[in-house]
């Protein structure tokens, strides 16, 4: 697929392991104005990801086994625009939790929410192996939940303090089935899981609603 620009919007892939096996999380930043982004901005991105999102929060709440490698930013203004690649300090690589992982392939996804309705307005950022203790027949505790929200939230509540207009943004790169000559941002205004019921990157779990529609 082409490249598609995205004027004043910065693509952080976060990158982790688990049993060595790559999986990547995808958020986005946008500023307003839609301004160039300097190595300094990029540099503050990181240090909210890592030491307000990593470090604190998210580190406690997956196994040793699962690895949060680094992050790459990306400018997306032109295709060959500003790029940096940060590696996880080795320290504080492996996960604190005390306990067994999930399969790669269950997961739960946390909700973007944009004050945008049309299919496809919402991000998601999906748990990278819970902990098998926090799932109970084909659920997540809300309470461990609860905390990787707080985790995202502590991304969206400081990004602007370092980088003035920055905000944790949901990228639309179609409209109407018709792609966009320039992909838009659209602010995330909450974060949130719509139920705790476990999904499937090859099937619906039988308690999802989807599945139940589906089969009943």
């Amino acid at each position: 697929m082409p490249f598609q620009p995205a004027p004043g919007v910065l693509q952080c892939r976060l990158e982790w392991t688990y049993a060595l096996f790559p999986q990547l999380n995808i958020l986005y930043v946008a500023r307003d104005p839609a301004d160039v982004w300097s190595e300094d901005d990029l540099d503050y991105i990181y240090t909210v990801i890592e030491g307000l999102f990593w470090e604190p929060l998210a580190i406690e709440l997956v196994t040793s086994d699962v690895r949060f490698e680094g992050v790459t930013l990306t400018s997306l203004i032109t295709q060959n625009a500003i790029q940096k690649h940060y590696t996880t300090d080795p320290s504080q690589v492996e996960g604190h939790y005390i306990g067994s992982a999930s399969p790669s392939n269950v997961t739960l996804a946390i909700s973007l929410k944009t004050p945008n309705r049309w299919h496809g307005s919402s991000g998601r950022f999906y748990i990278p192996n819970i902990p098998t203790d926090q799932i109970i027949k084909d659920a997540v505790y809300t309470g461990f939940l609860d905390q990787w929200v707080a985790a995202l939230q502590a991304i969206q509540n400081n990004l602007v303090s370092g980088v003035p207009g920055a905000y944790l943004a949901v990228l639309s790169r179609a409209h109407n089935g018709i792609r966009r000559m320039q992909a838009v941002p659209y602010p995330v205004t909450e974060i949130l899981y719509t139920d705790n019921g476990l999904d499937s990157q090859r099937d619906r779990l039988p308690r999802h609603r989807a599945t139940r529609r589906r089969h009943h």
